[in-house]
């Protein structure tokens, strides 16, 4: 278990990090000069929940926000019923926003976090249907409101060619990144695994990278995105 502090907004970036780094992350590669992440859930579904969740929770219950990982789902537990008026039900289609902490929802509208007021449900469910997921379930459990979001093996197909990348893999693009790449041993010594450990990974991301050495020994080689990447 892992238990996040700071300010609330902290608290929320920290468990999207934490939440990339337990799920499956790929990347989308469209022939754009950048390369698009794709994670196993749509990031801005859960930002939606996670935000709704601080935002709409009971602060006299003792409990805590949880986000809960499963092999086969994702689940956003928010401490705090439903408020009068509002039901599972009313909240998959257009609905008046009721903040149960309207100060809190307002420092995250003012970042951008919150688009439209009453629109987070919603959004939630679209962005899910776009990905081609399971409709995500709304429910009341043991006095909370959770949210789930159900994993699926397959994706429905977009734009593009999506590239599966395991945690390391997706550690060393964004060091490749970073630093405008990198040598087998630099990443050795950057993730603290072994160099077999490295080349393995290394040999699953030929979509995404290319070697600058003029052979495969060659001191000066370097692992460089590839254009598009």
């Amino acid at each position: 278990m892992k238990v996040f502090q700071g300010t609330i907004i902290d608290q929320v970036r920290e468990v999207l990090d934490f939440i990339q780094r337990h799920i499956s992350v790929g990347a989308r590669i469209t022939g754009r000069p950048e390369r698009e992440e794709v994670w196993e859930y749509p990031k801005e579904s859960l930002r939606e929940a996670i935000v709704n969740a601080v935002c709409h929770r009971d602060y006299e219950d003792p409990g805590n926000v949880q986000v809960r990982i499963f092999d086969d789902r994702l689940e956003v537990w928010s401490p705090g019923v439903l408020p009068p008026g509002v039901t599972i039900e009313s909240l998959q289609r257009e609905h008046e926003s009721k903040p149960r902490n309207g100060l809190i929802a307002d420092c995250f509208y003012l970042i951008k976090y919150i688009e439209q007021w009453g629109t987070g449900t919603n959004r939630i469910l679209s962005l899910c249907r776009e990905a081609g997921l399971r409709t995500p379930q709304f429910a009341q459990k043991s006095g909370s409101f959770v949210i789930t979001f159900w994993r699926t093996k397959s994706r429905r197909k977009t734009a593009g060619t999506i590239i599966r990348l395991n945690q390391t893999q997706t550690l060393i693009l964004k060091y490749i990144r970073g630093h405008r790449g990198a040598s087998t041993s630099e990443l050795e010594k950057h993730l603290s695994i072994s160099g077999r450990a490295v080349r393995k990974n290394l040999e699953g991301m030929r979509h995404l990278l290319k070697w600058t050495g003029r052979s495969a020994n060659d001191p000066t080689g370097k692992y460089v995105l590839l254009k598009g990447s």
